[in-house]
């Protein structure tokens, strides 16, 4: 089918787009391999990242804080990560993942090995291109939101 192009200005519109249907798209092989979408991208994020503090978990998700807490505390709940002392911050702490959590991440990449399967095929451009594009885009957002705090 031949899709007609916007273009002039409406990346973001695109891109939001985008996102909600590859939610959509996650949130179906992950209920098939029993993972709660809504925490499936945050429990691989502590994973790639641990020990990792809350704030920056809110930076590189766009979580909102209260959400974000919300998440993590259902999180530590269901065993899938812990709490540990931060030693540079006494007042904070840092969070990794449990070995139940790390379980649950390999469930959650295989599920989207699966979803990727799906839709890459359907790409008119190679898809190394377009994973360093999503990249980009993913870096310039989160520099955009959090400009004191990106390099």
């Amino acid at each position: 089918m031949d899709r007609q192009r916007r273009g002039g200005g409406f990346t973001l519109l695109d891109l939001h787009y985008a996102a909600q249907l590859a939610a959509r798209l996650l949130a179906e092989e992950l209920k098939r391999v029993g993972v709660k979408p809504e925490w499936a991208g945050l429990l691989t994020e502590i994973r790639t990242i641990e020990p990792v503090r809350p704030t920056l978990l809110a930076q590189r998700t766009g979580l909102a804080p209260a959400t974000l807490y919300d998440y993590l505390e259902r999180l530590l709940a269901e065993g899938l990560v812990r709490k540990l002392p931060n030693p540079e911050d006494g007042r904070s702490f840092l969070l990794e993942t449990t070995p139940a959590g790390v379980e649950r991440v390999q469930s959650v990449s295989a599920a989207v090995r699966q979803a990727h399967e799906r839709f890459a095929g359907l790409l008119e451009l190679p898809l190394a291109d377009v994973e360093r594009a999503v990249t980009d885009v993913r870096f310039a957002l989160e520099g955009a939101l959090n400009p004191a705090t990106t390099h």
